[in-house]
């Protein structure tokens, strides 16, 4: 049976190389106004998923094909729409989907904006890429063997803009990007002659998707 320092050593290890998916320093909130906003009571806002890529493999010739789709844009509009309400909590959000059914295709697409209460569009474009990856050793040695791990990491950097559409005015009332970056590893570890599997879990679009959410929520109650 392993001793107890080798349980200890065991854990830290692990814990190190499970490590290698931290939020880095890479991050940044950048914010042009354009026009003045507000939320009215009667107000509504949409959240449309422009353009979308996901980059597992930047050697890959379908790299930066768009991978846009309903699901996928209802899965930014929940993100986006939670975090926006955490600031704005009266906001009432209408359903993309719904929009482009009621407005589009046709002409006087301001005058059907209107009549459903439409004030701003969301319109968001989506960018999240994976780094080359590195290979790299790190453990521990002892008589019990030692823990070693052998991983690739690599940084997986995500990209949010929204453009903030004025329906009323006719115009753009400001621009919001968000980015953040964490590392990601995946190998295989061997403790006491034992191998394991070692893969770490990207949070990366979930948290920019949040932050831009709430950012949004105070972008249209007149900060920044």
């Amino acid at each position: 049976m392993p001793s107890r320092p080798f349980v200890v050593v065991f854990t830290l290890v692990v814990a190190a190389l499970l490590g290698a998916c931290s939020v880095k320093n890479a991050h940044s909130i950048n914010v042009s106004r354009e026009g003045p906003t507000e939320i009215g009571k009667n107000d509504r806002v949409a959240v449309i998923l422009a353009s979308y890529i996901d980059c597992e493999n930047s050697k890959s010739p379908a790299c930066d094909a768009p991978k846009e789709s309903a699901s996928i844009e209802s899965s930014f509009e929940s993100c986006i729409g939670t975090a926006i309400r955490a600031r704005v909590s009266s906001i009432v959000l209408l359903r993309a989907r719904e929009v482009r059914e009621k407005v589009f295709p046709g002409t006087a697409t301001r005058t059907r904006m209107e009549a459903l209460g439409l004030r701003y569009i969301l319109v968001l474009h989506v960018v999240t890429r994976d780094g080359d990856g590195k290979w790299g050793v790190d453990g521990s040695g002892g008589r019990d063997g030692g823990v070693i791990g052998l991983t690739q990491q690599w940084e997986r950097r995500s990209d949010y803009r929204a453009l903030v559409v004025d329906i009323y005015e006719g115009k753009v009332a400001g621009t919001l990007e968000v980015s953040n970056a964490q590392h990601k590893a995946a190998g295989i570890g061997v403790a006491w002659i034992i191998p394991f599997p070692i893969f770490t879990v990207s949070t990366v679009e979930f948290q920019t998707c949040r932050e831009l959410g709430l950012a949004l929520g105070d972008f249209l109650n007149g900060q920044y």
